[in-house]
């Protein structure tokens, strides 16, 4: 068995302000197994 993590970087840029389209796409990861992290547009978390 390996012990090595495979990490995905998925960038997605929203032009809508509503947090509606932000959820949806966070619902479809977290079903899909993954685990969101939201950043600005620098790279730092909230």
């Amino acid at each position: 068995m390996s012990n090595e993590i495979t990490a995905w970087v998925v960038s997605v840029t929203f032009h809508e302000q509503a947090l509606t389209e932000i959820n949806e796409v966070s619902n479809h990861f977290t079903r899909a197994g993954f685990v969101l992290t939201l950043n600005d547009e620098e790279g730092t978390p909230p």
